[in-house]
């Protein structure tokens, strides 16, 4: 598991738009739709408004598994990839979320 975020510091909370001089392109309508992270974070929660995200991502040429298999991410949630990508989110293992959620829920 890598520890830290692999998007240089100064992308954190940027949207991806903000930053295609590093020679990344995110999806038309990305930056229009959620341009802050917490943004697409409540659309990433509402089942219709991820459809479209991801709709848009895979008309763009991007295939989601593709994108986690690329970066090395097959154990992470798409969200925790696309957050790291488009926002420098320091992304938590699957395994991770549930023991945290596990600990904090225990009685």
């Amino acid at each position: 598991m890598r520890g830290a975020s692999s998007s240089p510091t100064w992308m954190a909370g940027r949207c991806p738009c903000q930053w295609r001089s590093t020679g990344h392109a995110w999806p038309r309508g990305w930056c229009r739709e959620s341009p802050s992270l917490e943004q697409f974070r409540t659309r990433w929660i509402d089942p219709p408004s991820r459809n479209e995200l991801l709709r848009a991502l895979v008309t763009s040429g991007y295939s989601p598994n593709v994108v986690r298999m690329v970066d090395g991410r097959q154990e992470y949630d798409l969200f925790d990839v696309l957050a790291e990508l488009g926002w420098g989110l320091n992304p938590r293992t699957r395994r991770d979320r549930t023991l945290a959620f596990t600990y904090k829920h225990e009685d």
